[in-house]
Parts: structure tokens; C-alpha cells; sequence
């Protein structure tokens, strides 16, 4: 068996109030709601977190290539079948990753979302 690290670690706990937890990491909190509630949900800040990835690591890597870039954005978008039988497991169907790159030819943006795709 390889040898694992551990990365990442989270601890979630309700709050006392119904359809809101929070979420803990380090020494930071995040309060999250059911869906329709007034702060952020899981499914937003899952795909929050999918477009942070992309932002910051194709930012690193276009640094350490000395890429020329002056902005990036991610938007990123979640699907669902409407008409799909109720118990599947999947929760999204679809997500959609849409990156904007500022400052760099074609070739290099489309190296820095290859990278990212591999990772």
C-alpha cells in the first residue's frame, strides 16, 4: 500500500439551527445552508472551490513559466437531469468549467488549462 499524507483536513458541525452548519479548516469558518438558505450552499462553494483551483493554479504555473499573465477568471456551472429518476446518486450531471485569461496568447492559455485539466 502507498504511503498517504494527509492534505487536507475539514470538520463540520451543525449549528443548532436547521439546514446550517459550519464548516472549520485551520483556523477559519465558513457557515453553510441548506439550498435557498441566505448563506452559501455546499453544491456553491463545491464549485467555488473547482473554480479557485483553476484561478490559482494556472496563475502559479503561468508565474513560474513567465507567462505574461495579468487576469484570469472561472466561471463554473452545475447541471442537473430534470427527468432523471429519483435515487440516482449523481448529484450534478454536468459542471462546466469556463476560463478567461488576460495577457496571454492562445498557445499559453491553452497550455496553462491543459495543466490544470491533468491535475
Amino acid at each position: 500500500m502507498s504511503n498517504l499524507n494527509l492534505t487536507y483536513s475539514t470538520n463540520t458541525s451543525s449549528t443548532g439551527i436547521r439546514g446550517r452548519s459550519i464548516s472549520s479548516a485551520r483556523n477559519h469558518h465558513i457557515v453553510i445552508d441548506d439550498s435557498g438558505g441566505e448563506e452559501l450552499g455546499a453544491g456553491e462553494l463545491f464549485l467555488g472551490a473547482i473554480g479557485a483551483c483553476a484561478v490559482n493554479m494556472i496563475g502559479r504555473n503561468a508565474a513560474s513559466e513567465g507567462f505574461p499573465l495579468e487576469w484570469i477568471e472561472a466561471d463554473v456551472d452545475a447541471y442537473r437531469d430534470g427527468e432523471k429518476a429519483e435515487g440516482d446518486l449523481a448529484i450534478f450531471d454536468r459542471i462546466n468549467v469556463n476560463i478567461r485569461m488576460w495577457g496571454l496568447d492562445d498557445v499559453q492559455a491553452d497550455m496553462m488549462v491543459a495543466t490544470w485539466k491533468r491535475r
